[in-house]
């Protein structure tokens, strides 16, 4: 348990907006505010409820403190960089923390962190709330919930999700997928990134992409090799809203994981202004899990549901290969256990041990 949290703008800017700020007071023994965290608040809008709190004397304030030389390098804003800095002067402090690049520097350093989302959950594991759900709603309407990253209207989008819970840790080697993955990708395979995908009714779409690449998309491939599979990067999708059909979401070609001519579909096709009958949208419910290897060729539908789309990507490979950079760190999870461990494992190729371990091999 940790001694103590220090707080990044974003999460009290987001929670006092959605009038639980309190979580934080009933989460953390201990919270502190740095120095260039107060300024930059308090710089706000002078109705924002945030400034509000923390000019009538919410939260303790620390002196200017001076920036970490291993923080420094990450060339984080000023606010990130005190509250890291913070962390790893005081030991068994906890990091409060919404921007990816701080959470990677936190990573790297091993200093623990938290963000506003594992804020709400872990106060609906407490029961302090009645609803995550309903907090999680609110806050995504008091951020950008015009558009994601890339400028995709209605769509939201975040990474690692597999540690925002137990419940999204436990995900990561579900007794019911894990056979699947072996089957799939080895029995040494490994986690590579995860994320999620939220969509509200009429969000804008993702192109088809996808088919086996060659020297630039080689973590794309199907083989079917002396009675093997043989697959690089494949996803299991687990789906927290229904899909029927006509609803959108994803889609993919079936049996395009097998095509040497995967360039030759109609752009308009790939932008989905034409759905051919060769193209599949599964019906799927809240609870449904699917998985399909880079390989095939896939995107996601506009969205017309009336109802919000919301999708947990968990994304694996063979224990030789890797699409993303940046690499799990198995501390940032609760109580990993020896197989998560392995799962969670930097990409190897030589005596990689097997996810699945027999008694005899513990």
């Amino acid at each position: 348990m940790s001694k103590g949290w220090v707080l990044n703008a974003s999460p009290i800017i987001t929670l006092a907006k959605v009038g639980h700020l309190n979580l934080l007071v009933a989460l953390a023994p201990d919270l502190c505010i740095p120095q260039a965290v107060f300024r930059e608040i308090t710089a706000g809008p002078e109705d924002d409820p945030g400034r509000r709190a923390l000019e009538s004397g919410w939260g303790k304030r620390l002196a200017k403190f001076y920036i970490r030389p291993e923080v420094l390098g990450w060339s984080l804003g000023a606010g990130e960089s005190e509250v890291l800095s913070i962390a790893l002067e005081k030991s068994g402090w906890m990091a409060v923390i919404d921007d990816a690049t701080a959470r990677a520097c936190a990573r790297s350093l091993g200093v623990p962190f938290i963000g506003t989302l594992g804020v709400v959950l872990r106060a609906k594991r407490r029961g302090l709330v009645a609803s995550a759900t309903k907090i999680i709603r609110e806050l995504r309407d008091y951020s950008d919930p015009s558009q994601d990253s890339r400028g995709r209207k209605g769509r939201r989008q975040t990474g690692r999700v597999s540690a925002w819970s137990p419940e999204t840790q436990a995900l990561i080697d579900h007794p019911r997928i894990v056979p699947y993955l072996i089957e799939l990708l080895g029995p040494a395979f490994r986690l590579d990134h995860d994320y999620c995908i939220f969509m509200v009714p009429g969000a804008a779409c993702g192109n088809l992409h996808g088919a086996p690449g060659g020297h630039r998309g080689s973590q794309r491939k199907y083989l079917f090799l002396e009675g093997e599979m043989l697959n690089g990067l494949s996803v299991v999708t687990f789906f927290l809203a229904d899909a029927k059909a006509g609803d959108g979401g994803f889609a993919c070609i079936p049996g395009s994981h097998k095509t040497n001519f995967g360039q030759c579909v109609p752009p308009e096709v790939r932008r989905f202004e034409r759905v051919p009958d060769y193209m599949v949208q599964p019906e799927v419910e809240a609870g449904d899990a699917l998985i399909f290897t880079e390989a095939l060729m896939h995107g996601t539908m506009p969205w017309k549901a009336r109802h919000e789309r919301r999708a947990f990507l968990y994304k694996y490979a063979p224990g030789n290969l890797a699409f993303s950079n940046h690499f799990y760190n198995a501390e940032d999870y609760t109580d990993p256990s020896d197989q998560l461990r392995r799962i969670l494992t930097p990409p190897s190729a030589g005596r990689r041990p097997p996810v699945v371990q027999l008694a005899s091999e513990e």
